[in-house]
């Protein structure tokens, strides 16, 4: 038991050491009135495509956040919430901002 103990604690150190100094470039932090759980995504668009940008959960408070390591491509972007109700967003180089919406 404490062989494992002691493999978690080490994998947990590595893990934190493998990325400090890692920060995410995008990091959207969205809090919707009015929503207590469900998926929320984020869409695309190109030319006349849609794509799966990215998909997160929302908390039971309301809130996510779309983050990952490199930046989203510029350009128009739906956010889809649990409902399937909606907004429109774009997206150029400043991809670090928080917003709410009811």
């Amino acid at each position: 038991m404490y062989k494992i103990k002691y493999l978690l604690f080490v994998s947990f150190l590595i893990s934190q050491f493998s990325t400090f100094g890692q920060q995410d470039t995008c990091f959207i932090d969205i809090q919707a009135k009015g929503y207590t759980s469900g998926m929320a995504r984020l869409i695309g668009v190109y030319a006349d495509q849609n794509y799966l940008a990215d998909s997160t959960l929302v908390s039971p408070e309301g809130n996510f956040v779309f983050k990952k390591k490199s930046p989203y491509k510029s350009g128009l972007f739906f956010v889809i919430l649990p409902d399937y109700s909606n907004f429109q967003m774009i997206l150029d180089k400043e991809q670090r901002f928080s917003l709410q919406t009811e």
